[in-house]
């Protein structure tokens, strides 16, 4: 039986840590919906904003921290539990699903690319600013 990776989910402490980032972001999540919440049938600028956000806390802590004593931990904790709770794909699925559901096709094709586009942008800024933090926090 092979040693787990440093990254591996299947300690104790690592499940720990995701369990307690999952509900972090879970928490997160429900306050976010409970606060602004669009109405059904209007475009959904919550899962959006939530789901941009994350992307971009999530490409800046890749990018700030890879390598670091604590990386392991860091993965568990924020980039699997907290955002993993805090992101909602599955609520984007099925917006996206009832829209085409409900023949709004135009309105799906707009929230795909939306979602893709601005995932992406959100992404690649976090990565920017994560590689300029880093490169400041290194002597």
């Amino acid at each position: 039986m092979s040693a787990a990776k440093p990254w591996s989910l299947h300690g104790g402490r690592a499940r720990l840590l995701v369990f307690a980032g999952g509900a972090i972001g879970t928490g997160l999540r429900y306050a976010a919906f409970r606060i602004w919440y669009h109405r059904p049938g209007t475009f959904p600028t919550t899962t959006l904003v939530v789901n941009s956000f994350g992307a971009f806390v999530l490409g800046a802590s890749v990018a700030a921290i890879v390598g670091g004593r604590h990386d392991a931990d860091w993965h568990a904790f924020s980039r699997v539990g907290l955002l993993g709770g805090f992101t909602t794909f599955s609520a984007y699925t099925v917006e996206l699903a009832e829209y085409i559901r409900d023949d709004r096709i135009a309105m799906a094709a707009v929230y795909a690319a939306s979602m893709t586009l601005i995932g992406i942008v959100s992404t690649i800024a976090g990565l920017t600013v994560g590689r300029e933090l880093r490169a400041r926090s290194t002597p």
